[in-house]
């Protein structure tokens, strides 16, 4: 029988982020406690930040942090999810993705 539950799968690859409203192992009077904080964040490794983007935007996701170049060697793109978890994509930099994407380069450079 299906899952009485609404949530969202985010797949690259052969990673899987999968966010919703309940779960079958998990009692549902615990989906129904409210988030005391807003200071929860994930951090999502993935190939590609584009798949991400392109994801979002047919989803109607808007991105609160738009693509990132950084000095450390990665771009990264932030969401929140309808609950206020920021969620942080962040994939190896690549030079043709960067300008695919149109990265901010501010960060790209370490601060002296």
């Amino acid at each position: 029988a299906p899952e009485k539950y609404h949530g969202v799968t985010f797949q690259v690859g052969n990673a899987k982020l999968e966010i919703a409203d309940g779960h079958r192992a998990v009692k549902p009077e615990v989906f129904k406690e409210p988030i005391a904080s807003s200071k929860v964040s994930l951090m999502i490794y993935v190939d590609s930040i584009n798949e991400i983007i392109d994801k979002c935007t047919s989803a109607g996701i808007p991105l609160v942090v738009g693509p990132r170049h950084y000095y450390w060697g990665t771009l990264e793109v932030v969401v929140r999810d309808p609950d206020g978890f920021i969620l942080v994509f962040i994939a190896p930099y690549s030079e043709k993705e960067a300008n695919n994407i149109r990265a901010d380069e501010t960060f790209s450079q370490p601060p002296s």
